[in-house]
């Protein structure tokens, strides 16, 4: 599955790449620039050629070539591909509006990737580009664009997956100093030697800078919007010789940044969620997953971007020590803005039932790192956290039954006493009765009809459950 989305989007990630700096009034200029953006980006380089300047127009080519062992070893992948180097020519055309009759648009541009190249592995329609871009800039300079992708199959003949990917069309316009970009694509499949599988009806919206190059080539953190809907998706796999089929309707995802620019400081989150899964004869609904990162020094995560992305002559154990060493001497910049860690949302029901949880944490007002960094009394008094959580009866049951049946399999006293697991899950059903009895017994669960219910809060190492207090002594 790795390599089929690899080998595939390696090739698609190259399309959108001059979208956002290509109309602009110094065109020749401008594509120099955009010539040395994609090659700033790893694993990329580009040329440009042929081109033939006017008074209001331009045209011209631009060959792009992709190294794909050279991507992957610089992300640490090691895989094969069937190809060494993806090479493909990108044709422009800029005409001024004062020629082409564009009214107010003062730049007409139009971008086609024949990829005649890419036909060894690529069978599309013929006499069609694979990738087809139209844009116009205004009077302010702002772009909109309109962009389409063939339908195609693709096909590696040495790893023997594949995908197929039809209806795709996206359009964008500058909004201000962003990015807004909206696709819909209707159907991508894709199958390998121990998986197949679809996603239909596709939907992806897009906010970010419109400096896309400096997102591409990883170099910092910045405002964003993304948001992917998929009305269905399946997929059948194998996994140590035991076969899944895996099925998802009504997946929705958001991912959001928000960074000031003053401060750098990052705040971030993800909202995944889906209406029904089934995995085999298991099934799930309502399954909602929220989570948020606030108070992130970015200036933190860009200095270790730094050495995560140089592994020019560094071995992987080297590269480890430099990360370790990194986290070490910069932690307090990390831990200054008293950062956040908080599940705002988990819930779903499940065969045995229904749960919701909610989850703050943060590290509060260090300014000072202690001498050991193990030293739990100083954590503990700067944590501060707050939860609640309500779940039916049989889906505690079910998540202790499971954990103490995982603590007891990895027992060395229990593996070497050589008990059943059917003993095993006797002993867990006496254990688990037990103790939801003495938990009920403190006030540490409440009981409310067929649902347990409790609440949490912890601050200057007292915890505080259900309104019991709790010091902690550590």
């Amino acid at each position: 599955m790795k390599k089929l989305i690899l080998s595939s989007a390696i090739v698609l990630s190259a399309l959108g790449l001059i979208s956002a700096k290509l109309i602009t009034y110094k065109t020749a200029e401008q594509l120099t620039s955009v010539v040395g953006g994609i090659n700033d980006i790893p694993g990329y380089s580009a040329s440009l050629s042929d081109m033939q300047t006017g008074w209001f127009s331009t045209r011209g080519k631009i060959a792009v070539e992709l190294a794909p062992e050279a991507l992957m070893n610089l992300i640490g992948e090691r895989s094969s591909f069937d190809f060494n180097t993806v090479k493909f020519d990108i044709d422009f055309t800029t005409n001024s509006g004062l020629v082409n009759g564009s009214g107010l648009n003062l730049i007409n541009i139009k971008l086609e990737v024949a990829g005649e190249a890419l036909r060894e592995y690529f069978t599309w329609e013929k006499d069609a580009p694979l990738y087809y871009f139209d844009g116009k800039v205004g009077v302010l300079g702002g772009l909109s664009y309109q962009e389409k992708i063939s339908n195609f199959e693709f096909h590696a003949p040495k790893s023997g997956v594949g995908i197929s990917l039809t209806g795709y069309l996206g359009q964008g316009e500058t909004v201000g100093n962003q990015l807004v970009h909206h696709s819909e694509l209707n159907n991508i499949s894709y199958y390998g030697a121990d998986f197949n599988g679809e996603a239909i009806n596709l939907v992806a919206d897009l906010q970010v800078p419109r400096n896309i190059f400096a997102l591409l080539a990883n170099t910092s953190f910045y405002d964003s919007l993304l948001t992917v809907s998929v009305e269905s998706s399946q997929a059948e796999f194998t996994v140590k010789g035991q076969q899944y089929s895996l099925s998802i309707e009504g997946l929705v995802t958001e991912i959001v940044s928000d960074l000031d620019e003053t401060t750098r400081i990052l705040n971030s989150g993800m909202d995944y969620q889906f209406k029904a899964l089934s995995i085999n004869d298991w099934q799930a609904s309502d399954f909602e997953f929220n989570t948020q990162f606030n108070n992130l020094d970015s200036k933190f995560f860009d200095g270790l971007n730094v050495i995560v992305n140089d592994k020019t002559g560094v071995n992987k154990d080297m590269n480890l020590h430099r990360i370790y060493g990194f986290v070490e001497d910069n932690l307090l910049l990390l831990l200054a803005p008293d950062p956040e860690l908080n599940i705002t949302k988990l819930s779903g029901t499940i065969p045995e039932g229904s749960f919701d949880l909610q989850l703050n944490s943060k590290i509060s007002d260090v300014r000072t790192l202690p001498t050991e960094l193990n030293n739990m009394t100083f954590w503990g008094s700067h944590l501060i956290a707050d939860s609640r959580l309500e779940l039916d009866a049989e889906v505690l049951n079910l998540f202790l039954n499971s954990a103490m049946n995982q603590r007891l399999m990895n027992n060395s006293e229990v593996i070497n006493q050589d008990i059943s697991r059917e003993e095993i899950s006797r002993q867990v059903e006496q254990e688990i009765s037990t103790i939801l009895e003495m938990l009920v017994r403190q006030g540490f669960i409440v009981i409310k009809g067929e649902k347990y219910f409790t609440e949490f809060t912890l601050k200057d190492k007292v915890a505080d459950i259900n309104g019991i207090k709790i010091p902690l002594f550590f």
